[in-house]
């Protein structure tokens, strides 16, 4: 199951149907703010999700790209957010030790993964980017 995207899709899966077919409850899904690189054009926005185990036990895997290497900005654009995710459990939240890669991590009922999706690089230089456009979101 993909909670965000799967393969080379870039679709968020329904929260109603997760919600159907697996013990998880969708707490949010939202766009990651300032995760698109800086620019004349800034890059897009990711996306955040958050996902709680309702009942039982499970394991948590991940395989991204851009965990590592976030997706970089063309002339002069800047670098957007990287992929991310973390473990909400026992009260506290806990980074996993290798950013894109989780494999197998157990998770207990209650636990909550976040996730983020990279943002998209920033084209062009952002010092040339109008006072107006900055103004905007």
């Amino acid at each position: 199951m993909a909670a965000i995207d799967w393969g080379d899709l870039r679709t968020v899966q329904s929260a109603e149907v997760m919600e159907t077919r697996y013990p998880l409850r969708v707490q949010w899904t939202r766009q990651a703010m300032n995760s698109g690189g800086a620019g004349h054009t800034r890059g897009g926005l990711g996306t955040r999700r958050a996902l709680q185990l309702t009942h039982g036990q499970a394991q948590y895997s991940l395989l991204s790209d851009g965990a590592v290497v976030p997706p970089f900005g063309i002339l002069g654009g800047e670098s957007a957010a990287p992929v991310g995710s973390y473990i909400h459990e026992d009260g506290k939240d806990r980074p996993f030790p290798t950013p894109g890669k989780v494999g197998g991590h157990p998770m207990q009922e209650g636990d909550i993964i976040v996730l983020q999706s990279a943002g998209g690089g920033g084209y062009g230089d952002p010092l040339t980017r109008t006072q107006r456009r900055c103004l905007r979101m």
